[in-house]
């Protein structure tokens, strides 16, 4: 289970909460300047310190724990409630052990039923891979982050569909206010396009296409 599972009231929830883990690990510091540095296009080495440091493995426990998906168990049968039978300092040497030799185990598949009708497939990872995986993605995130496009919105920090509908939105009410624009002696049009604009034409095939 990941963030693609959750609706878009439980995302911004899983955001926020991932925002102040961050601040209370200290770790939101470490994030800022890796994505400094990858703006200025700096050849990062030895990333695996940072992947294995003590409050980062502490944060993707957290982080995991926040996520509802931690109570579904892998093919070992294990979730994030196995995890408290230890102490964190116990966890943190375990998680740095398993990266010196990473093997992952196998992923549970799981169907889960689409609002749409039908099946969809899900991968589940064991707990312990799951840790690995967030480990890492904590300290790659920022450094992609910094070269993505700014107008893709697909499960990204501080991104969501409501942002990609709101950006299409402001487009969709540019057009609208060219429409209704007013001609001199005559007023606001109520309908078709008129002549001799230069987005005119395109509009208007635009409108046949969706005819066919």
């Amino acid at each position: 289970m990941n963030e693609a599972n959750y609706d878009g009231g439980e995302r911004r929830i899983l955001k926020k909460q991932i925002l102040r883990n961050n601040e209370y690990y200290d770790t939101q510091e470490t994030q800022d300047l890796l994505f400094r540095k990858s703006k200025e296009s700096y050849k990062f080495k030895d990333l695996i310190s940072i992947i294995i440091n003590d409050k980062n493995i502490t944060l993707a426990y957290r982080n995991i724990k926040s996520n509802k998906g931690s109570k579904t168990p892998g093919v070992d049968g294990t979730t994030i409630k196995d995890i408290h039978k230890y102490e964190i300092s116990e966890w943190i040497r375990y998680i740095r052990k398993t990266f010196e030799n990473f093997k992952p185990m196998p992923v549970c598949r799981v169907e889960i039923e689409k609002l749409g009708g039908g099946l969809r497939p899900l991968g589940i990872p064991t707990i312990e891979d799951r840790m690995v995986q967030q480990c890492i993605k904590q300290v790659l995130e920022p450094i992609a982050e910094a070269k993505f496009y700014h107008g893709s919105y697909g499960f990204r920090p501080d991104k969501s569909a409501e942002n990609a509908i709101a950006k299409v939105m402001k487009l969709i009410s540019i057009i609208s206010e060219m429409l209704k624009a007013e001609i001199e002696g005559i007023g606001t049009p109520t309908k078709g396009v008129p002549q001799g604009g230069i987005v005119s034409t395109l509009l208007s095939n635009i409108v046949l296409k969706n005819q066919w």
